[in-house]
């Protein structure tokens, strides 16, 4: 899986709500629903800025919570 959410979705990084923090993997099947949302596939809400991951990836994203987050 694709890591650009550890730059802010983890404990000791500034910039996301507390309440979406993917330290664990229950975690990220937790909010796997609202990451779908806003950045995998077609979604591209998050990460902002320019160092957005390239189409491929949150294509995988999407396959990967499509598939249970295995």
């Amino acid at each position: 899986m694709p890591r650009h959410w550890d730059a802010c979705h983890t404990a000791g990084k500034s910039g996301a709500p507390t309440a979406y923090r993917f330290d664990t993997h229950d975690d990220v099947i937790r909010h796997a629903d609202r990451i779908f949302i806003r950045a995998a596939g077609p979604n591209v809400t998050m990460p902002p800025g320019p160092s957005d991951p390239p189409a491929g990836e949150r294509d995988q994203l999407a396959e990967w919570l499509a598939c249970g987050a295995p």
